[in-house]
């Protein structure tokens, strides 16, 4: 909000109203059907006046046929006068009857040609409607942004509506809706529906590894249980604080699935360990004991990673820290308040089961004959690190917002509308005092635009201006001139085959001057604020807003626009969500790094902290670090690229797999020397289990529709893989090397 681009934004939007427009598509029928129609229609649906300020589909030709002369840009103005004082000049030299033509010279341009050269940029049809004409567009301007979802929903009702009333009486018509403000509504649809799915299926998948894993029917009770409570008292959390979720933060209900049930997962194994040998009270003191410390560490650490993203420029980023970090607390807090609980109660329920338990000598890592494949392991972990490091600079980032949609029937149709009128029609609004202000920026604009050609991201510009002849006086004189040049026309070609067309010549110089509230309404108010207190300059893109390049020249352009008309003196104050999508690429790109940077940094602390030795805290940290540097190999080999919805991933990767290594270490401190075998077959298969669930979490998501969800699975997979490999493959063949090379120090002394 602090942002100028933002205030802009809301300054702009209480003197335009909306931003962008709905549109509805008309097809069907015959052409005075559609047209009949629309007029209908528009009619009935600007009655809504808490939601559509206005509706464009037709423009008022008629006016400006016969003043044509007077908004023609002043040098074309001047070329038609010359233009016509050669075809004049020719008429009058062909018209006396000695002449001969003896040097063959191509004649000047005819009337007709002429015509033609200087009409060529005005509309051929009063209508909005597609080439072949077999369609027409309706823009409805609203009166609200299309970035709050409940006024779009609210909008398309009342539009969807008001077309049903209408309709019945043309039953050859049907209408379809795209725009900004369908666009998002139905993206919002679609991510929801899935986002809601994915939970569901990360939920029944978590559960299934986690029953297979632990064959007891109380293990789901334990995990899903606390989970629950924690989810729930997140998302309370997240609505009393920001009051919404949004694309980033909307991943959280998956996310926190996988990692609240590596708690529940954790404890209750442990407990079941410790049953074979203990009752019951003893054994869940054992187990609390056990893993507290390590399930703490690992909270402590997951919240501070995400409450990291706090401190990111990008607004959804400090929201997805702030609730993530909560959400962290609660499932942890919730598995240790509840899940003792209901492990006692499941002993009431069904009694526990002694089965034959291994002792802590068996499966030892650290054997003679496993030297060799511990160090080839180790080696081959490196390898892939350092072969990561070297192709890093080749991992991109997708700069192809389209590429993250998947299908969208509105997006098509809104393409399909920007190629038949060939322009898109969603320019950025300059905000101006007054009409002389207005056109300055206007001219400062096309400046830009010609400046940058032939990549200029400017492809017109518009103002009131171009609608009123501003400069009366120096094109009255020209256009006197003109009069009196056809009025020398001899009589032959005066009263000839070409009357008419000469005759609308002499009647566009006899237009005068008129003021900007005799334009018609339907074009001034799309340059008028509303109350008349300001006017705006339009500013049409010249390309989509899905390339990220494209975007980062549209910004950079509206910035000079911006800053040229600053100096001159003009209060300018912009509105363009494109321009806005650009600083939001821009803070993520600036974010990126420096908030993976800080998150590295709070690992190491938080778990030097809780390990209390710095070797130690380099120990466990280490092989963590070797496995998120993993990622980029794995990114690079299988063409992942990052985008704005799964780089939040990537510090979400340090929290999921630093619980495995802390948990691991926990343990190993607790066993003492010769217990990784035992501590992998249990503490290890805990680690296994909570982890497929993580993956489980993110996996769900490939389930999604559009391509940035199920970009989000993709790279979190590939993310848990890396890591798990670091932090649980790695660091336990770490820990059997050390142990080995000490115990053969301890017997070479």
């Amino acid at each position: 909000e602090q942002t100028a681009e933002v205030r802009d934004l809301r300054l702009v939007e209480k003197k335009a109203g909306g931003g962008g427009y709905l549109i509805v598509i008309v097809k069907g029928g015959d052409q005075s059907q559609r047209r009949r129609f629309a007029a209908d229609f528009a009619a009935k649906a600007e009655k809504e006046t808490d939601v559509v300020s206005y509706i464009d589909y037709h423009f008022d030709i008629s006016f400006f046929k016969n003043r044509a002369l007077l908004v023609m840009p002043t040098d074309r103005l001047l070329h038609l006068e010359s233009d016509l004082k050669k075809r004049i000049a020719y008429e009058k030299k062909i018209a006396n009857p000695l002449y001969v033509d003896l040097e063959e010279v191509e004649p000047p341009q005819g009337f007709s040609e002429l015509e033609k050269k200087y009409s060529a940029d005005a509309p051929q049809s009063e209508f909005l409607e597609s080439k072949d004409g077999s369609e027409l567009f309706l823009y409805i301007k609203p009166t609200q942004l299309a970035g709050d979802l409940n006024f779009n929903r609210k909008l398309l009702a009342r539009v969807t509506r008001v077309a049903r009333e209408v309709e019945p009486g043309y039953r050859s018509i049907q209408t379809a809706l795209t725009g900004a403000y369908a666009i998002r509504v139905e993206e919002d649809e679609v991510m929801q529906a899935d986002l809601a799915r994915g939970a569901v299926l990360a939920a029944l998948v978590s559960m299934g590894i986690i029953l297979l894993a632990s064959r007891r029917i109380v293990a789901l009770v334990i995990v899903a249980v606390p989970v629950a409570i924690g989810i729930a008292a997140t998302f309370a959390f997240a609505f009393v604080t920001i009051g919404h979720l949004n694309p980033v933060t909307g991943f959280l209900g998956a996310i926190l699935i996988g990692l609240g049930i590596e708690y529940g997962v954790h404890l209750s194994m442990r407990y079941w360990e410790e049953r074979q040998a203990h009752d019951a009270l003893v054994a869940m003191k054992e187990a609390l004991v056990g893993t507290f410390e390590g399930a703490l560490t690992s909270a402590a650490t997951n919240a501070a990673v995400f409450f990291v993203l706090v401190f990111a420029e990008f607004e959804a980023f400090k929201q997805f820290g702030l609730i993530a970090s909560f959400g962290v607390l609660a499932t942890v807090a919730a598995a240790y308040l509840i899940g003792p609980s209901i492990l006692f109660l499941a002993e009431v329920v069904r009694p526990f089961k002694r089965r034959v338990d291994d002792t802590h000598g068996s499966g030892r890592l650290a054997g003679r004959g496993a030297r060799f494949p511990l160090i080839g392991l180790l080696a081959s972990m490196i390898a892939v690190a350092a072969y990561s490091l070297s192709v890093s600079d080749q991992v991109g980032f997708e700069t192809n917002l389209r590429n993250l949609k998947g299908e969208s029937p509105a997006t098509e149709l809104d393409d399909h509308v920007h190629e038949q009128l060939g322009i898109i029609m969603v320019p950025a609004l300059a905000y101006v005092k007054t009409l002389d202000e207005a056109r300055k920026v206007a001219a400062i604009a096309s400046d830009v635009q010609r400046a940058q050609a032939p990549h200029e991201s400017i492809a017109k510009v518009a103002s009131l201006n171009d609608f009123v002849p501003w400069d009366a006086e120096e094109r009255v004189q020209t256009i006197a001139r003109i009069k009196q040049s056809i009025n020398e026309l001899p009589n032959a070609v005066r009263h000839g085959e070409k009357k008419a067309q000469i005759d609308d010549f002499l009647r566009m110089t006899e237009a005068a001057p008129w003021l900007p509230e005799e334009v018609p309404l339907e074009i001034r108010r799309r340059f008028t604020a509303l109350g008349s207190d300001g006017y705006f300059v339009l500013i049409f893109p010249k390309n989509s807003g899905y390339d990220v390049g494209n975007l980062t020249r549209w910004a950079a352009d509206l910035a000079t626009v911006a800053e040229k008309s600053a100096a001159s003196g003009i209060d300018i104050h912009m509105l363009d969500g494109n321009w806005i999508a650009a600083k939001i690429f821009g803070l993520i790109k600036h974010d990126g790094p420096r908030i993976m940077a800080l998150a590295a940094i709070v690992v190491f602390a938080m778990i030097w902290l809780s390990l209390k030795r710095f070797s130690d805290a380099c120990l466990v940290a280490g092989p963590l670090y070797i496995g998120m540097i993993c990622i980029l190999g794995a990114m690079h080999v299988f063409d992942v690229r990052l985008n704005f919805l799964n780089v939040v991933v990537l510090p979400n990767l340090l929290a999921i797999a630093v619980d495995n290594s802390v948990h691991l270490f926990h343990r190993y401190k607790e066993e003492g020397v010769g217990s990784l075998g035992h501590i992998m077959r249990h503490t290890g298969f805990a680690a296994i289990v909570a982890t497929l669930s993580n993956a489980a979490g993110y996996g769900a998501m490939l389930i999604a529709r559009p391509e940035g969800l199920r970009s989000v699975g993709v790279m979190a997979l590939i993310g848990v893989a890396c890591t798990f490999m670091g932090t649980t493959v790695f660091f336990p063949a770490l820990l059997a090397v050390i142990e080995r090379r000490k115990s053969l120090q301890v017997s070479t002394s």
